[in-house]
């Protein structure tokens, strides 16, 4: 079931015509009654009355809810006024038995005694007026047994007495309580007393008038003679107010007092013995459980009084069980329409609503069981209270309750009243029902002043004024905004959590009023509990998409941003401390500028503040706009690091001309500045209204908004740090209270300096080229704690605008591509050595580069991976730091299982150059940088040292290249068929480079002497053909034994496959001579090699032969490749065939 068939009650009931017009009679008077009906122009000096349809007994009793109490006064008081023993209910025979003929009518004020002894009045002014038929016209057919005993009693007076002659005694008023010093003049006649004035009015005045004009009580015969032979109906209401009249008076008029006691006495002794008279009494107390328990209000004459009145028969009759009878009597007196069958199906409707949601949601469930014991006791007040939320009258009777002098139900019926007209009277203006579908607590309209005084009415002036500061600085935001969302048309999910907030905020304050906001044990348990909420504020069309789950949430967040909310004992309500906000504003507006900026300083601007980024380490607040200190501060800054910095303009003045050349002296510095003349309610930015409380009116720029703010922040943290301070301004009571209160304040500043300074950083330079991109840095404002993540949140923007990070080589060819002298045009690599100290000075320092974010770590990554990718070799004086040639077998088989597949490289950074830094004990940035094709030669030469054999040593050393495919080829045949010094380098840093060391028995010397005419000398010849070469190639072995050795010629193309093979066996030492003819077009490399069998072998390559012709293979070369070739062409010896 949904509540969407759920009506406002607007739209389901009419109110009356005097609710309408604001005219709901507060309180019913009877003096004004009686001497309207009875006395009017008959009284001097009495000025006329207004008519009032109370007045008219048709009217009155129309608004009259009969409450089972009232009931029984009427047959009573009627059945002893028709002098019977008992009062018929119905033809059966039921009856009533009458044993009085005083009535005592115990109720507080407001109680509705007044209006009882009223009703009995008018239905006796009726009954002289018109009879029987016009009595019985007045109830309602469904009171069959009131009916049927008015029928009765009636029949006997009408029979026995023809009428009623009834006499209204006040004591609170002149009118009908004359006095000795006060005596009222009726028809010419002065009637000095209330005895005087019930003989008067009964026309024997002449049997008292010497008791009257002498002050003392007649007796009890007299008062017998006067009520003999008559129905006589006395009507005495607020007698012990009379008697604090007649106390004072006992010092002027000695014995007045006991004459009033002993009247009262008297005459219900007289009333007593007397048929067909009654008295009916009312006194300020509360009959509970058999006794009279006297209030607050003159509790020693109301005891005085009783025991007058308890020495003859009497009944205690209260008029009202309260809250169920103060509902109706709002009902009967303020709607046209509240027993209407319209009105039964409304509430119904609610009820099953409300069992509906209590099914599906175990939370609301649960809240209804703590407050009203279970779901039917509330859906069962739902239907006898409709249009009333069940919480609305609790409160109400509680707030009237505390306060005596308010008046239980005339209070309560005249601003319930003015609650109605008010929301009748926007309905009509706005043309739309308010989504409400009861008059709950937050439904009252507090935003107006007088609906929130009035309900402190009676309170002393410093209570209202404590209570109402509360309102003003912890409600009125959220009930002002509830007034929108009611009124504002469709309520939607969205607006329910401001709207939750509202009813909580309005309700918890409300209930806050009869406790006086104290944490007393007594006032505790009239604070609502914490799980009572979530039923306390639910409306079923209201908040038809609200969870109970989501009122607890919502009175979380009261909680933690209020500040005179609290929770206690598991109650909520509003605490009443001294004023935390005048405590705070005195001192805020002794504060100065000075004191925002040490807060700025100490607090937000603190390196301690910020936490580095990835790449920027150091984030640098300036709060000085002083060029000089801002020096100072850079220098020692530069000083301790050469990695990226972000420095942030902080100063709330405006930032000096020449603050970026001053600061931006380096490629990786970030300038942050700040627009302060931005309108901080454009960007969403506004004061909380505890702050507005404090600070005034909002800052019209972001400068004055921080400034307010960093202010606001120094006074509260230095009330914080001063404990016994606050104790001494609010007492130990309230300390923990506002402690709590000042803390919630701190973030709440916290969180709107924080967001000001982001939304004001709007703008960074950066770099030597001052480079200015515009930014917005200001996160998500649920994320907003601090300034810490300034410096990611920097990172962040600036990467995505293209600012790099990182490095790689190209990147820095990119950036030094001008410096012209250490790049080689070519193929962009390192022409001359140039230190890396060097490189990265230019990366940080040169106007040509752009700006970035990285460290000398970072540019050391990239020289790591020019390095591993053979792009760059080092040097360190004349020490090569390249490859670890050679290797040992087991390393070379090593690599080729774990790296080869993965790396194709043999460049090992940690092991290369970390290794050598470690063990030479120099730094990176004193290495120089080298192209791999620089150095290659040297490396070459040094590796080949390795071969050579020292003196004495019978062993022979060669360098052999481990290939992928398993092949262990010669060094000097491998670099053969490496045809430049680029691909020399790649070879070296692919493919492992071994030293063998072997002993043969004995060894042999062979040597190249020419090939054709050319004299070989070690160096390969460059051979050239066109479609043919012939080649006899003459050279020795020689040797200091005579043994066999074979002597071969190997032709092999660029894969290594052997074209041309060519051999001899030779016996040593001798001259050999070989011819090889190649009839293939293409490239080739010629080796010797000799060996002897099963014993030690050598090889060499020896030529290099081009043969051109139709089957030349060709390659393409890239431009650097090219480049090495023509190099190595021009170096060595040529051959043309």
């Amino acid at each position: 079931m949904t509540s969407q068939s759920v009506r406002p009650f607007t739209g389901v009931l009419t109110p009356r015509q005097e609710v309408l017009e604001g005219e709901v009679v507060e309180a019913v008077n009877l003096a004004d009654i009686y001497v309207y009906n009875e006395l009017r122009g008959r009284l001097s000096e009495l000025p006329p009355l207004k008519p009032n349809p109370l007045y008219d007994p048709s009217e009155f009793l129309r608004r009259t809810y009969f409450s089972e109490p009232m009931k029984q006064v009427l047959i009573k008081v009627f059945g002893a006024l028709a002098g019977v023993s008992s009062v018929y209910l119905d033809e059966k025979g039921s009856s009533v038995p009458v044993t009085a003929r005083v009535y005592i009518i115990p109720s507080h004020i407001g109680g509705g005694k007044t209006h009882l002894l009223a009703t009995i009045y008018h239905f006796a002014k009726l009954f002289n007026k018109g009879g029987l038929p016009e009595v019985l016209k007045q109830v309602e057919d469904r009171e069959v047994k009131l009916k049927h005993a008015l029928r009765h009693a009636l029949r006997v007076i009408q029979e026995r007495y023809r009428r009623i002659q009834v006499v209204a005694i006040v004591g609170d008023t002149r009118t009908l309580a004359p006095s000795p010093d006060s005596p009222l003049e009726i028809d010419g006649v002065k009637i000095h007393t209330p005895w005087g004035l019930l003989a008067y009015l009964l026309g024997s005045y002449k049997e008292v008038e010497t008791s009257d004009v002498n002050f003392y009580a007649p007796r009890v015969d007299e008062l017998r003679k006067i009520l003999h032979g008559k129905s006589v109906l006395i009507l005495f209401d607020e007698a012990a107010e009379y008697m604090e009249l007649a106390v004072r008076l006992d010092s002027r008029h000695k014995g007045y007092k006991e004459s009033y006691l002993s009247f009262i006495r008297n005459l219900a002794q007289a009333v007593s013995e007397t048929p067909g008279a009654v008295l009916v009494i009312t006194l300020p107390a509360e009959y509970s459980q058999g006794k009279l328990v006297p209030g607050i209000q003159k509790p020693e004459y109301v005891e005085e009084i009783n025991g007058m009145l308890t020495r003859v028969g009497h009944e205690y009759i209260p008029p009202l069980e309260f809250r169920k009878d103060v509902v109706e009597v709002f009902k009967k007196r303020l709607f046209e329409d509240a027993d209407s069958q319209k009105a039964r199906e409304a509430s119904d409707l609610i009820a099953r609503v409300v069992k509906d949601k209590a099914n599906r949601d175990e939370t609301f469930a649960a809240s209804v069981a703590s407050r009203y014991g279970d779901l039917p006791s509330l859906t069962t007040k739902i239907g006898n209270y409709y249009p009333f939320h069940p919480a609305l009258i609790d409160i109400l009777v509680q707030i009237a309750a505390s306060n005596p002098e308010l008046g239980l139900t005339r209070y309560l019926l005249a601003y319930v009243g003015r609650v109605l007209k008010h929301i009748y009277d926007k309905k009509q203006r706005i043309g739309r029902d308010p989504p409400i579908s009861l008059i709950t607590t937050w439904a009252i309209p507090l935003e107006r002043i007088e609906f929130r005084t009035e309900l402190l009415r009676g309170m002393f002036s410093q209570l209202q004024s404590e209570l109402l500061r509360i309102y003003e600085q912890d409600v009125k935001r959220h009930v002002d905004h509830l007034g929108r969302l009611l009124w504002g048309g469709e309520l939607d999910r969205q607006h329910y959590p401001d709207m939750v907030k509202a009813a909580l905020a309005a309700t918890v304050w409300v209930y806050t009023i009869p406790g006086r906001g104290s944490r007393g044990r007594e006032a505790l348990k009239i604070y609502p509990m914490v799980r009572e909420l979530p039923a306390l504020v639910y409306d079923p069309l209201a908040m038809e998409g609200v969870l109970a789950a989501d009122v607890l949430n919502a009175l979380s967040e009261l909680l933690n941003s209020s500040t005179y909310m609290t929770e206690l004992e598991n109650r909520v309500f509003y605490a009443l401390v001294p004023d935390i906000q005048k405590f705070l504003r005195d001192r805020y507006l002794s504060s100065t500028d000075n004191d925002a900026l040490v807060a700025l300083e100490q607090t937000f601007a603190s390196p301690d503040s910020f936490r580095p980024g990835r790449k920027i380490k150091k984030v640098i607040p300036i709060v000085t706009d002083k060029i000089r200190e801002i020096e100072d501060q850079l220098k020692s800054e530069l000083a301790s690091s050469q990695g990226p910095m972000l420095f942030v303009y902080l100063a709330l003045s405006e930032p000096p001309n020449d603050l970026d050349s001053t600061i931006l002296l380096r490629n990786n510095i970030v300038l942050l500045k700040p627009n302060y003349s931005l309108n901080p309610r454009e960007l969403g930015l506004t004061l909380t209204e505890n702050f507005k409380g404090i600070i005034g009116s909002e800052p019209p720029t972001l400068r004055e908004f921080l400034k307010s703010l960093l202010k606001l922040y120094r006074v509260i943290t230095q009330a914080l740090s001063n404990k016994d301070l606050l104790r001494s301004e609010f007492g130990e009571e309230n300390y923990r209270l506002v402690e709590d209160s000042l803390k919630r304040m701190k973030g709440d500043a916290e969180k709107l300096i924080v967001l000001g300074i982001y939304s004001a950083l709007t703008t960074a330079v950066l770099g030597k080229q001052r480079l200015v991109y515009t930014i917005n840095l200001r996160p998500v404002e649920e994320e907003v704690k601090d300034l810490s993540n300034l410096a990611k949140l920097v990172e962040e923007t600036l990467e995505k605008r293209g600012v790099l990070t990182t490095w790689t080589w190209l990147d820095v060819y990119n950036q030094l591509s001008d410096w012209k002298e250490i790049w080689s045009e070519v193929d962009r690599s390192i022409k001359k050595p140039i230190s890396v100290a060097s490189l990265w000075d230019q990366l940080l320092t040169s106007e040509k580069v752009k700006p970035h974010l990285t460290s000398f770590n970072d540019f050391k990554e990239a020289l790591k991976s020019a390095y591993e990718t053979n792009e760059i070799a080092f040097k360190s004086g004349e020490t090569i730091v390249w490859l670890k040639h050679p290797y040992t077998p087991e390393e070379a088989t090593q690599y080729y299982q774990a790296r080869y597949s993965r790396d194709e490289r043999l460049n090992d950074w940690d092991r290369d150059v970390e290794g050598f830094l470690q063990l030479r004990r120099v730094s990176l940035a004193n290495l120089e940088v080298v192209s791999p094709r620089l150095i290659i030669e040297r490396y070459i030469d040094s590796l080949l040292q390795q071969e050579q054999v020292r003196p004495g040593e019978r062993v022979v050393r060669r360098l052999v290249v481990y290939l992928p495919d398993g092949r262990k080829e010669d060094f000097k045949v491998f670099l053969a068929g490496l045809k430049s010094d680029l691909e020399k380098a790649e070879g070296l840093s692919r493919y492992p480079v071994v030293l063998v060391e072997e002993t043969p028995k004995r060894v042999f010397y062979l040597k190249g002497i020419k090939i054709n005419d050319a004299v070989y000398t070690g160096t390969p010849l460059e051979i050239e053909a066109d479609r043919k070469a012939s080649l006899r190639i003459r050279g020795s072995v020689d040797a200091e034994e005579v043994f066999a050795v074979r002597v071969k010629v190997r032709v092999v193309d660029e894969l290594g496959r052997d074209i041309v093979v060519e051999d001899v066996e030779v016996k040593t030492p001798s001259a050999f001579t070989l011819d090889v003819v190649v009839e293939r077009a293409g490239v080739f490399t010629m080796i010797l090699e000799a060996q002897e069998a099963g014993g030690y072998h050598v090889a060499e390559p020896i030529a290099r032969v081009r043969v051109r012709g139709e089957l030349c293979l060709e390659k393409t070369l890239k431009g650097v490749e090219f480049a090495e070739v023509l190099r190595d062409l021009s170096k060595a010896p040529r051959i043309t065939l």
